[in-house]
């Protein structure tokens, strides 16, 4: 029997910007999670359904949607910010 794989979480605060009162989320996901399945889970946790443009910003880089980057830059960029838990952020 091959030995099970730990994999570790990461504890992320999601804050909307702009809006009152605050909306905030706490999601807790695998370390390996891509951007895409962290999007995914964003939006359920804000009971959202794909209808809203995002941006990841990750030390400087910016990263989303290639198919939807001109209608974010239209919109004047992301419409809310991460803060990964104990010092790592998503890739």
């Amino acid at each position: 029997m091959e030995a099970e794989q730990k994999v570790g979480a990461v504890q992320l605060g999601a804050r909307l910007r702009g809006v009152s009162p605050p909306v905030t989320r706490r999601l807790r996901v695998a370390e390996q999670t891509s951007l895409a399945e962290l999007h995914a889970a964003l939006q359920v946790a804000f009971g959202w359904s794909d209808g809203h443009l995002y941006t990841f910003q990750i030390r400087g880089w910016q990263f989303g949607d290639p198919a939807r980057a001109i209608e974010l830059a239209l919109a004047g960029g992301g419409v809310g910010y991460l803060r990964g838990g104990q010092g790592r952020s998503a890739r």
